[in-house]
């Protein structure tokens, strides 16, 4: 008998262990089951530090959802950080004619569309053709007279009678105009372009993951597609497409890059604010920090895994360089729209505590003429004259010069001694009629200065500034609002008094893209957000796009020099741009070792290719080890198939 009891019992382990086994072939399909919420965490990339609209993937927007820069491809890129060398993507090259009367572009022959189409000339020329019509490239149509199919691979741009050697041409073929398919865009435009022109795609969403969008629309050049959104989550993940045109093929200049991108997948999340977002990337929960971390040096310390390139003392760190934070007063409002206002205000700043206070340390004071000698694509054509002559510190004695000397007070407040016609209507009942003064009096106070609320760190500088206007007796409150439909809104509207702003070009870019963000009249937070308007200088910005090597620094000294005297921003600080990394999955990011390029904001859309470039270029970190991605459900079932084989083999044992 105990033979057979023993027989049986064998019987029973075999059962058990070919379960155990046929689970192995099972855990790794309920590992994966769901995926389209869940990728293995040493697959993806995770990024943050862009409030974004993730269900807006067209590509012509000036607010596009983060993977646009994924999608679709450029021409070309420049990396300023390497002495402005050209980084060819659907492009190789472009020549001049010898004249500048046209520049011809040589397009990659391998170059294709996802679905399977070649990508030639008539798609680069229908492309820069939509593109003409974008707010975000205003100006092409008065550069380009027109295009010319010379091949399937090469394409001409003839400029205009007044272009010749036109810089900014050379600005539309490496900065951010996506190339586009002509044959499922002309379909697109048919259906929702607007206007007369229909080539205007201001409302078009291109929502992929909407299930009424067409499939056959769904066609792009680049290397990661749109795989799973959560709008409520605010995340977005994009997943790698096995058979783009670009392996082995561009990019091979990366360091450790073998031409085919390692993360499978790459996302985006949103989180409330940027405590949350400091808590997120010392975790490891994502990868890139792209905002403001107020301790950074103390989580590098206490993280062997976070890194960064910039702001520390030394040459293998970049200098913190982004946008300038200023303050844009709305010209179209008295008396913001006043030279003597402006001054006085910006006299009455402490600019020194503000840079301690706001940003720990890591913010540099602004050039007055905007263009810094500490950016390598700028200082060849600073001017240190002008900072000389008009550079502007804390001074409350000059700013009270200078309001005697067009206001003046009663119990404290002061008031205008006139007003110009065209903006009395605008302004209500003369304020202090009992007082013998001649023109139109007004007090002066009773402003707000607008900033995103979770900005940290541009909301303490906000609090700052107008702190140091009440101290003037020119009364002036933060006020902070949503960046979408608040901050945003407001500018677009021109229905705001002052606004922080931080969002013009960041001066890692060319001087003729920064002198761009104080001119225009489109007036997107990104753009003249001030409504300065000024023909002479409209005219040198002109003249500064045609200008040989030769003549370029005096038109840019010109340039600054306006900026500096006639203050249509108020100045603060350069902003500091940190861009945090965590190794702990994902390494080789742009940095001190590797130097192949400077690191991108997640927010950047005017470079598409550098981007692009940045996370193709990450290698599987050595510490990311590799583990099975258990979820809640594996790990129940297989628990659950486990007891229950356990208790049928006792209960046989004891039934025995």
């Amino acid at each position: 008998m105990k033979q057979l009891v023993v027989g049986y019992e064998m019987k029973i382990q075999k059962k058990l262990w070919m379960a155990l086994f046929m689970l192995a072939f099972i855990i790794p399909v309920i590992a994966t089951a769901g995926a389209v919420t869940a990728p293995e965490r040493e697959s993806i990339v995770w990024a943050a530090g862009y409030d974004t609209q993730h269900d807006n993937y067209n590509p012509w927007s000036g607010e596009p959802a983060f993977g646009i820069p994924f999608m679709y491809e450029p021409l070309f890129g420049l990396n300023t950080a390497k002495n402005n060398t050209l980084i060819p993507v659907i492009g190789t090259d472009y020549s001049w004619a010898t004249d500048g009367a046209d520049l011809t572009v040589t397009l990659n022959e391998n170059a294709k569309w996802s679905d399977g189409e070649v990508l030639d000339a008539d798609d680069v020329i229908y492309s820069y053709n939509i593109a003409g019509y974008q707010p975000r490239w205003g100006g092409m149509q008065d550069v380009i007279s027109s295009m010319e199919k010379i091949s399937a691979t090469e394409v001409k741009f003839v400029m205009a009678a007044d272009r010749k050697f036109s810089f900014q041409m050379e600005q539309f073929l490496y900065q951010s105009i996506p190339i586009v398919p002509e044959h499922v865009w002309t379909k697109i435009e048919t259906a929702h372009g607007e206007g007369a022109s229909k080539k205007d795609f201001d409302l078009f969403k291109n929502d992929w993951h909407d299930t009424s969008f067409k499939d056959e629309w769904k066609v792009a050049s680049g290397p990661y597609f749109p795989y799973f959104r959560d709008l409520t989550a605010g995340e977005e993940i994009y997943k790698l497409r096995d058979d783009w045109w670009g392996m082995n093929t561009i990019h091979l200049d990366i360091p450790n890059y073998s031409g085919i991108p390692e993360p499978d997948y790459i996302g985006m999340r949103l989180y409330a604010d940027n405590p949350a977002l400091d808590a997120a990337i010392m975790t490891g929960e994502i990868d890139l920090h792209s905002g403001f971390y107020a301790s950074v040096w103390t989580g590098l310390n206490r993280n062997k895994y976070l890194d960064t390139w910039y702001g520390r003392d030394s040459d293998e760190y970049y200098l913190a360089l982004g946008a300038v934070v200023e303050i844009a007063p709305n010209h179209m409002k008295f008396p913001f729209n006043q030279l003597w206002f402006r001054q006085a205000l910006a006299y009455s700043i402490d600019y020194d505590s503000i840079e301690i206070a706001a940003s720990g340390g890591y913010w540099n004071r602004a050039r007055q003429g905007i263009i810094d000698n500490r950016s390598d694509a700028h200082f060849s054509l600073y001017n240190a004259s002008i900072q000389e002559k008009y550079g502007i510190d804390l001074d409350f004695e000059k700013s009270v010069e200078i309001l005697e000397e067009n206001c003046y007070q009663v119990d404290g407040k002061w008031f205008t001694k006139d007003v110009p016609l065209a903006f009395q209507g605008t302004l209500g009942a003369e304020a202090d009629e009992d007082v013998p003064h001649a023109g139109y009096n007004i007090e002066l106070g009773g402003y707000e200065i607008l900033v995103p609320s979770g900005w940290t760190d541009v909301v303490i500088a906000t609090q700052m500034w107008a702190g140091d206007f009440t101290d003037l007796n020119i009364t002036t409150l933060k006020r902070e609002v949503d960046f979408w439909n608040g901050w945003r809104v407001k500018i677009i509207e021109g229905d705001f008094d002052m606004v922080m702003q931080c969002c013009t070009p960041d001066l890692t870019s060319s001087p003729y893209t920064v002198f761009s963000g104080w001119r225009g009249s489109d007036n997107l937070p990104w753009d003249n957000a001030s409504y300065w308007q000024c023909p002479e200088y409209e005219q040198l910005y002109q003249d500064f796009d045609t200008a040989t090597s030769d003549e370029r620094y005096a038109i840019a000294s010109q340039l600054q020099e306006l900026l500096a005297r006639e203050l249509p921003t108020i100045v603060s600080h350069s902003n500091g741009f940190w861009y945090l990394t965590n190794t702990k999955y994902w390494d080789n990011w742009p940095s001190a070792k590797n130097n192949y390029q400077e690191i991108q904001t997640t927010f950047s859309i005017t470079n598409m290719a550098l981007k692009q470039r940045m996370f193709l270029g990450l290698t599987e970190s050595d510490s990311s080890g590799g583990a099975i991605p258990w979820n809640g459900f594996a790990v129940s079932l297989i628990v659950g198939i486990i007891s229950v084989l356990a208790i049928q083999l006792i209960r046989q044992r004891k039934q025995k």
